[in-house]
């Protein structure tokens, strides 16, 4: 997520326009990363760069959202027909751009690998959240050990190829230095995300102290 420093004022407004114009089309949403995250752990957007935006939604309000970022000019990064759309499901996640600005977002209706996704399972994301502030208007973003999870998880998915997601955890732990981690290990095993988790942790102690 490391994006340009002339970037921030436009994908920062860009996401407060596309969680606007969701909550007026009734979609409930949960940003994670992006400009979010930067308030969340950073306290400052500058400090964590980004270029792209990650929402989730209930997988019940997918083409409601999609209508919502049609209004603001994204359009999908992909084109399926009706055979492969079913497939749409097991990705658990869909692509856009911005027509004008190019800026990438992604709708999430699952954060959990596919293989292993299940509704129960992502009912944790909505139950345990936070309020972060962003651009003056408070938002919901996940909460702490939701957050941690989700960070190794991310992590994990992309072989830790970027420092900054490393950095990232680094952050949230140092924000939020109460982790119940009891809860952190039991969402783990209930995602078969343990190893995820161990090797976040310990690149983190390892690298950055």
């Amino acid at each position: 997520d490391a994006g340009g420093q002339g970037q921030l004022p436009e994908t920062r407004r860009l996401a407060e326009a596309v969680l606007a114009e969701l909550e007026r089309s009734g979609v409930s949403a949960i940003p994670v990363k992006g400009p979010t995250l930067a308030a969340l752990v950073y306290r400052d957007l500058s400090l964590r760069l980004y270029e792209d935006l990650d929402v989730l939604i209930a997988r019940r309000d997918r083409e409601k959202a999609e209508a919502a970022l049609a209004t603001l000019g994204y359009r999908t990064l992909s084109t399926f027909d009706d055979d492969r759309d079913s497939l749409l499901a097991e990705s658990h996640h869909e692509a856009f751009a911005h027509s004008e600005s190019g800026t990438p977002l992604e709708l999430h209706w699952s954060l959990t690998h596919k293989t292993l996704a299940r509704d129960h399972l992502e009912e944790l994301w909505w139950s345990d959240t936070q309020p972060v502030e962003l651009g003056g208007v408070t938002l919901a973003t996940l909460g702490v050990e939701p957050l941690v999870l989700y960070l190794c998880m991310h992590g994990a998915k992309h072989s830790w190829s970027r420092i900054g997601w490393l950095c990232d955890l680094h952050r949230t732990l140092e924000r939020f230095d109460g982790v119940q981690w009891s809860s952190v290990w039991r969402m783990a095993r209930e995602r078969g995300a343990v190893r995820a988790v161990t090797v976040g942790v310990r690149l983190v102690t390892q690298l950055l102290d």
